[in-house]
């Protein structure tokens, strides 16, 4: 999705020479409604859509909720998690007040989460040592029968697979307790619902592309930017991201960040060669992968490889 709104910002300044390479048969990374057909006694048949990924937009104050809105793509329901019955592995259920204790302490060690971003000492390792850590001094305190305990440690260990998922991530000790606090809530309602699912923003999004602009089943191999290549260093401090050449024609852009340059030259083009060896010539890339893969095939997939300060500020090492 990332890749479709560049492309969009792109057309709306007036620059239409551009192609999106998508290595998928659809456009939309990981937004993917799967359509069901259901049959209701009053009203027939209709669709039902199965979110495969992407399920709501969070807030609105936000640039996705502003177009679905504008789109008029927003359903009048929204929805919440978390909620309903909880049942013990014998199927009786666990009593209401105790899950709403749990959830509320849950939710305070995360709130307190957030401030470590602000401290420069004594932050915890992860999101994962912190809460078990905390919780465990909650339980000591509590001094409940065991039963009580053994309720309150399932739904602990409940709201860990949660966050697992809520987060995309292994398990939670790989959440860094430090950059908690760098999500921000942008206000509305916290589940918002598109009327004919998540994949109806992909649709009027490409919709409004020219024809041709989107090519499908185009997996980049390989970006080769060799003929850009003529840097000996990149040094953050004085700004000098690239080294330049006398012998090139080369201009180097200062930036208002310090940690951020360009390099912008005249004559030549970066080569991206896609399966079955089709290769596009462009003078600008805008690489939209997810850091998943970036990790798995940033030593393949750029020639020459990216420059290591260029690997740390975007994290795909760690």
């Amino acid at each position: 999705m990332a890749g479709l709104a560049a492309a969009r910002s792109l057309l709306e300044a007036g620059i239409s020479n551009i192609a999106i390479l998508e290595a998928q048969n659809r456009a939309g990374g990981r937004v993917f409604s799967l359509p069901i057909k259901m049959i209701n006694p009053q009203e027939g048949l209709y669709l039902k859509h199965i979110e495969l990924g992407a399920q709501w937009i969070h807030g609105e104050d936000n640039p996705v909720f502003r177009f679905s809105d504008q789109k008029n793509l927003l359903s009048s329901v929204n929805s919440d998690e978390g909620q309903g019955p909880y049942l013990r592995p014998n199927g009786s259920e666990i009593p209401t007040a105790i899950v709403h204790e749990v959830s509320g302490i849950i939710g305070t060690l995360l709130e307190k989460c957030e401030a470590f971003i602000n401290m420069a000492d004594c932050v915890p390792v992860s999101v994962g040592d912190y809460l078990q850590n905390e919780f465990q001094m909650y339980l000591e305190s509590c001094d409940d029968p065991p039963n009580v305990r053994q309720d309150k440690e399932d739904l602990f260990n409940w709201h860990k697979r949660y966050l697992v998922i809520d987060n995309s991530c292994d398990n939670i000790n790989c959440l860094s307790a430090k950059a908690w606090g760098h999500y921000q809530f942008t206000g509305g309602q916290d589940y918002i619902n598109l009327k004919n699912g998540y994949s109806s923003l992909i649709n009027s999004l490409t919709d409004e592309f020219p024809e041709d602009i989107l090519k499908l089943n185009s997996p980049v191999l390989l970006i080769d930017w060799s003929k850009y290549h003529s840097i000996d260093h990149l040094n953050i401090d004085d700004k000098t991201i690239f080294n330049e050449n006398s012998n090139q024609n080369y201009k180097r852009c200062e930036s208002n960040y310090s940690d951020i340059g360009c390099l912008c030259n005249k004559g030549f083009s970066v080569v991206l060669t896609c399966k079955d060896n089709v290769q596009y010539h462009t003078d600008h890339v805008i690489v939209t992968s997810s850091i998943g893969f970036l990790k798995q095939n940033f030593k393949s997939f750029f020639k020459p490889p990216l420059p290591q300060i260029l690997q740390k500020v975007s994290y795909i090492k760690q």
